[in-house]
């Protein structure tokens, strides 16, 4: 899955686009050794950009070909990788929707999987699938997509993995919370974003970012201690990241602006645009409660105790005063980056901001509901379409640009 995360060590002169900057190209200048560039275009002015609802390819069609999808993507060839963790599958279709083989089985031998995640690219010949819960990597080399079972050594310290550059050396941000940074009951879980090896050892931090805002829930205990149990602070900012091609993109989703450093550890490239940061209202908070209440009712909990013990931390909740700018983005395959702008986490509608390869505002998307977006290839679109019956579909769309 790609994920964001900021650079909480870095400080840059000139935050913001300036007032009254409204349209033409972005703004580009140097600065230290890295490009900042600043869209200063306003985002209702783009053009926008449509997906065209008749499916070019239908992967699915009955609730016995997916229970849950967690990935897809189209290979060179045209056939389409599916990765699948309530079946612990990964399944490989030709360009029709027809399945071709299975290409793992649920299970913790060679060449299976207990949760896969979704495909990632790893150079021109590589696909390979992390599985997650047991740290492990299946690599799957050339035409023929031979797996490879990796099981990298655990380092000294809990490692959340975001990615792998090569066959050997992957990125993974590491959580440390720092319970002296307190503000009203409040702290940061700041990430640290490293550098690791398949025998476990830590290379170098890359950067440090602000992570998330979290609070203890158990009245009494020292922040952080280890009797504490925290929340993290609703509807507010945290840090993401994702590797794509040796790059690592970095943001924090509370400003309007994404990062990129290389393998090296240099800031490369910093990525800004205009935009209102809207303000999270009572309203907000009440339907954020009713969401996850509703979530806990229908959920896997079968204790009434623990029912009741989560539905009575939700009587808790902090909010932040502001949501955040966006919530995840989507790089495509030509080096662009599909920016998703924030929704209340109870609707379906997704909209994007559309970068292109140098950083710049080209477009925006909106979404029809119930769908994600996996992968973008030019003028198509690979993404699961989730329908009323929640049964799950691997689709390719045309972009309607």
């Amino acid at each position: 899955m790609e994920r964001w995360w900021r650079v909480g060590s870095i400080l840059l002169v000139g935050c913001g686009v300036p007032a009254g900057e409204k349209s033409g190209p972005p703004a580009r200048r140097d600065s230290a050794g890295f490009e900042i560039v600043e869209n200063a275009r306003d985002v209702a002015s783009l053009p926008v950009w449509k997906i065209n609802p008749t499916a070019l390819t239908n992967v699915g069609g009955d609730t016995s070909t997916f229970a849950r999808v967690t990935g897809a993507r189209q290979l060179g060839d045209g056939s389409i990788m599916v990765t699948d963790v309530q079946a612990a599958e990964v399944r490989l279709f030709d360009s029709t929707g027809a399945l071709i083989r299975v290409l793992g089985r649920k299970g913790r031998g060679p060449g299976e999987f207990d949760s896969p995640g979704p495909p990632v690219r790893l150079g021109a010949d590589t696909t390979y699938v992390l599985d997650q819960f047991i740290g492990r990597l299946i690599l799957f080399f050339g035409p023929d997509l031979v797996p490879t079972t990796v099981v990298p050594r655990r380092p000294s310290i809990p490692l959340i993995p975001i990615g792998w550059v090569t066959s050997d050396t992957g990125v993974a941000a590491t959580i440390q919370m720092d319970p002296s940074k307190t503000a009203g009951g409040r702290y940061p879980y700041p990430f640290s974003f490293v550098r690791f090896t398949m025998q476990g050892a830590i290379v170098d931090t890359i950067v440090v970012g602000r992570g998330f805002e979290a609070y203890d829930v158990n009245p009494g205990e020292e922040a952080g201690g280890p009797g504490a149990r925290y929340n993290r602070v609703a509807m507010g900012s945290e840090t993401k990241a994702a590797v794509v091609d040796r790059r690592l993109y970095v943001t924090e989703t509370g400003e309007p602006e994404f990062k990129t450093f290389d393998l090296l550890r240099r800031l490369t490239r910093v990525v800004r645009w205009a935009g209102p940061r809207d303000p999270v209202t009572a309203g907000d908070r009440r339907d954020w409660i009713v969401a996850e209440s509703t979530g806990i009712a229908n959920g896997p909990r079968s204790e009434p105790a623990a029912r009741a013990a989560a539905l009575a931390n939700l009587r808790k909740q902090l909010f932040s005063e502001k949501g955040p700018y966006h919530t995840d983005f989507l790089p495509t395959d030509d080096g662009g980056v599909w920016l998703e702008q924030y929704s209340r986490p109870w609707t379906l509608i997704r909209r994007y901001l559309v970068f292109d390869s140098t950083g710049t505002l080209t477009a925006r998307v909106e979404l029809p509901p119930r769908i994600r977006p996996f992968q973008i290839l030019g003028d198509r679109m690979v993404a699961r379409w989730r329908n009323e019956d929640d049964v799950d579909y691997i689709r390719i769309y045309r972009i309607e640009k």
